[in-house]
């Protein structure tokens, strides 16, 4: 953890929908712990946090880390659950999400991988752009991005899908109730500002926490 107080990543954050455009740039501070990247992600994504989540990398020499809350689970159970995600052999090393700072991963992984919701199964592929030494970041920032991302509990890629489709179809049947369930999710288009805005008021309201 020593000498992350002084260095920031710039990611590009990747959400896989199949051909569809979906992307955030952010600049954070390398530490930020895991926990945080976390919230950050479901901010820029508008994502709610009523779901399990990890992160995977793998470094230069091939040893693989994944990152997390265990949440209590025995560790056996905790191996074998997400073994979908990392090969089984050898087992990733474990890490709890909010006691491991971004700067103890990046930057000798370039890249990693962000897991959300293992029911829709969200898969965000994070590329490391540029690192910044003797620099001072108080607060994540969202720089770029573009694609709408979908809302909490839509359906998986599949589910997201139908749900555009029927919203801008307002001869479906379905069409009146999945306007007002969108409305009940909170679901919006992206938008940089508001986007921004949005990450403004979550570090804003985490500081005070903190105090």
């Amino acid at each position: 953890m020593a000498g992350n107080g002084n260095t920031a990543f710039r990611f590009r954050v990747t959400l896989r929908l199949d051909g569809r455009e979906c992307w955030r740039e952010i600049l954070v501070p390398a530490s930020l712990t895991f926990f945080d990247l976390h919230a950050v992600l479901q901010e820029c994504f508008m994502w709610y946090g009523e779901h399990l989540f990890c992160f995977c990398a793998a470094f230069p020499n091939g040893k693989q880390v994944q990152v997390e809350e265990l949440w209590g689970e025995e560790p056996s159970y905790h191996e074998a659950k997400y073994e979908q995600y990392m090969p089984v052999e050898p087992l990733p090393e474990v890490r709890i999400a909010s006691e491991t700072e971004l700067g103890d991963v990046f930057p000798k992984a370039r890249t990693a991988r962000y897991y959300y919701d293992y029911g829709d199964d969200w898969i965000h592929d994070i590329k490391l752009l540029r690192t910044y030494r003797s620099v001072h970041v108080a607060d994540p920032q969202l720089w770029d991005g573009a694609g709408d991302a979908p809302p909490e509990d839509v359906g998986g890629v599949y589910g997201f899908e139908r749900f555009l489709d029927t919203l801008g179809n307002p001869e479906d049947e379905e069409h009146d109730g999945m306007v007002e369930w969108a409305e009940d999710q909170m679901w919006d288009r992206f938008t940089l500002n508001r986007h921004r805005e949005r990450l403004f008021r979550w570090h804003k309201h985490r500081d005070m926490m903190l105090q």
